[in-house]
């Protein structure tokens, strides 16, 4: 039967497209969507990136799996250097205040004890709280031992901080004594909110970069996760704190706002005798 112009057309384009297409095959239009189109646009597709077939050299094939295996070594060193850059490998330690202020993720006995020797640690300041696992009294064994002080001030990376915790931390940033090392489970999320109160209150950094340099996904920490409260509290503070300073706004005016937002009244603070 004689084909159409369209048809002619069509026929010479599958002709260009599909070299294996047999000579005299009936043109197929493209909107029905046939086995033939189907089958030989996906060995097309492979042809062009990894033309393989019985007829192939060998060396080609060799060259294939090479290839494929060093796209697969080179995306798995870019995990790992990706889990290696946010301290998943390191306890995620980092320098807050070099000499001063240090953060990190929960650690061993060992790599604790090490810590504490290299950096001249102090004071620990523990945010996952007064846990009884064995971490925790591994933890308190070795700085009893050496010395140094243990402070246990518990609160949630999914919560705002209450404000006693808060009052909690800057009495310990107010008394000391120095070096600092500043802790929670992962050294991303509740460690970054403390690190970031240090720099505000205690060296006077400028509050913006503070919260950049210590609420990052380089540490771990994500804004648009199940962390974002850290986010929110800094937030809070940037629209409700008319020019006060941070410590000042934890004291004064924290309390209050923590009472609408969360729905949950403060424990009251003790009188003075």
């Amino acid at each position: 039967m004689p084909l159409a112009d369209g048809d002619k057309f069509q026929g010479t384009l599958l002709n260009n497209v599909f070299p294996d297409r047999q000579a005299g095959q009936p043109a197929l239009r493209l909107a029905g969507l046939p086995a033939y189109r189907k089958k030989h646009l996906g060995t097309s597709f492979r042809a062009m990136f990894f033309p393989i077939g019985k007829n192939t050299p060998k060396s080609w094939k060799s060259l294939r799996w090479r290839f494929l295996l060093a796209m697969g070594a080179v995306l798995a060193a870019a995990i790992v250097y990706g889990l290696y850059y946010i301290g998943i490998f390191t306890s995620n330690f980092r320098v807050v205040s070099p000499g001063m202020v240090y953060r990190s993720a929960q650690m061993s006995e060992q790599d604790i004890r090490a810590t504490i020797s290299a950096q001249g640690i102090k004071t620990i300041i523990n945010l996952c709280g007064g846990k009884r696992e064995p971490w925790y009294r591994a933890e308190v064994k070795v700085a009893k031992e050496l010395g140094v002080r243990h402070v246990d001030i518990g609160i949630s990376a999914e919560k705002l901080p209450p404000p006693e915790k808060l009052e909690a931390l800057l009495q310990v940033f107010a008394e000391g004594p120095y070096p600092i090392l500043i802790h929670c489970r992962a050294g991303a999320d509740r460690s970054g909110l403390a690190s970031t109160i240090y720099r505000v209150v205690v060296e006077h950094d400028r509050f913006a970069a503070a919260v950049r340099d210590n609420l990052t996904w380089r540490y771990g920490h994500f804004a648009k996760g199940d962390a974002h409260a850290m986010d929110d509290f800094f937030t809070l503070y940037r629209r409700t704190g008319k020019g006060k300073d941070l410590a000042q706004w934890i004291v004064e005016d924290y309390p209050e706002l923590y009472v609408i937002r969360m729905g949950v009244p403060t424990p009251p603070k003790a009188s003075s005798p």
